[in-house]
């Protein structure tokens, strides 16, 4: 694997974990993250998981 796969994998990971802690609000994962904003958080959960982050953690 590349050290960018080992990255987003890491990412998708603990945006999992964070989302389903209910202790935080998507904008706190997604600032948690260092992502530029939520909307590209958002665009990269949905594009390496298949859902949005909030139906994520509605599941």
């Amino acid at each position: 694997k590349t050290a960018g796969q080992w990255i987003r994998e890491y990412l998708i990971m603990e945006a999992r974990t964070l989302l389903k802690s209910d202790k935080m609000s998507i904008q706190q994962v997604s600032n948690e993250l260092s992502f530029h904003d939520q909307s590209h958080f958002g665009v990269f959960f949905k594009k390496h998981v298949g859902c949005s982050p909030r139906e994520y953690q509605k599941m």
